[in-house]
């Protein structure tokens, strides 16, 4: 089965405020964002705000979610359109742990083609969402990849292609970019142009695996296996609590005690939201176990951390909606 759009979800994180940078972002949670729906992300903007100017920062996990468990190659974060209204967006690539007071990714944005470009180009005129010149950190950088999108929208057949940034020339809110290869269609005024954040393949892992005591763990021939559906940011200790019977306890760093299981058997603990967080496998014990030894490790999702950045300029007009959309692309493994 490949990977389909509805395998691909957003998910919340853990902590949201506008008042406290080190209050906002953090951890992956379970929760979906569910599209479309009004405030799923970003709070409303006052009259006071929109007449001052305002920033807003969200953060966001972009998530896969297959029964296959299959990773997602070479994945491709863009915005897929901007907004209607005098707000723009800016994306910047987190961590799974960062707040607010600790971003440090630099930002991705949108614009839309200001001249018509024909197969063969190697220079493209495009008009930003904003005064991008001004930015100590530039959304378009030498080394990004651009998407050219002349689709109504990603699900929809069109022309589109991918191109590598050789050289950026910013005034005001235009800027040029020179492609390392020549266009491969002809596109009009008008279509859509945005720098792409390539995480890397999205894929569940397993770090940190330790040991105490005399018991051991094979995780080369029996690899702790985390499944999409199911899986969370979390360290796990797992404890002898008799080494008589093999009884063993499963704790979470954030979830606290968990469940109960034995050596000699799989332990594949329930997540309630829905599928396992992990299975550690029976034949992978070994060692001399006695009671208080410990196998832990860290369990991680097939997300990459996206932090929405909305600046509502001085003076904005009133709108009442002003919705942004973001896309991902990739392969299935």
């Amino acid at each position: 089965m490949p990977i389909l759009a509805a395998n691909i979800v957003w998910n919340c994180a853990a902590l949201a405020s506008d008042t406290t940078p080190a209050q906002n972002g953090g951890r992956y949670t379970n929760t979906a964002i569910v599209s479309g729906v009004k405030n799923n992300l970003l709070p409303d903007v006052s009259s006071a705000q929109r007449l001052a100017g305002a920033e807003h920062w969200r953060k966001a996990f972009i998530t896969v979610k297959t029964a296959d468990n299959l990773a997602l190659v070479d994945p491709r974060i863009s915005i897929e359109s901007g907004t209607p209204g005098d707000s723009y967006v800016l994306l910047h690539q987190g961590t799974m742990t960062d707040t607010q007071a600790d971003t440090a990714g630099r930002p991705y944005g949108f614009g839309t083609l200001a001249l018509a470009a024909d197969t063969g180009d190697t220079e493209i005129i495009v008009t930003t969402e904003a005064d991008y010149s001004a930015l100590t950190s530039k959304p378009f950088q030498v080394g990004d990849v651009v998407r050219i999108d002349a689709r109504a929208d990603v699900l929809t057949a069109g022309t589109f292609e991918y191109a590598t940034v050789t050289a950026v020339a910013y005034d005001a809110d235009t800027l040029t970019l020179t492609l390392a290869n020549g266009l491969t269609a002809d596109y009009a005024v008008g279509v859509k142009i945005a720098s792409a954040i390539e995480p890397g393949d999205l894929q569940t892992a397993v770090t940190g695996k330790a040991t105490t005591g005399g018991a051991t763990y094979d995780d080369a021939t029996y690899p702790i296996l985390v499944p999409q559906i199911g899986a969370i940011q979390q360290t796990w200790t797992i404890t002898v609590t008799d080494a008589a019977t093999g009884a063993l306890s499963v704790s979470g760093d954030t979830l606290g005690a968990l469940s109960t299981g034995a050596v000699g058997a799989n332990l594949s603990p329930t997540n309630p939201a829905g599928g396992t967080y992990f299975t550690v496998y029976a034949a992978g014990w070994g060692g001399t176990r006695a009671n208080g030894d410990t196998l832990t490790f860290s369990t991680v999702p097939a997300a990459c951390p996206v932090w929405y950045h909305r600046i509502v300029p001085a003076g904005a007009a009133a709108i009442s909606s002003d919705p942004v959309s973001v896309c991902v692309e990739g392969e299935s493994a």
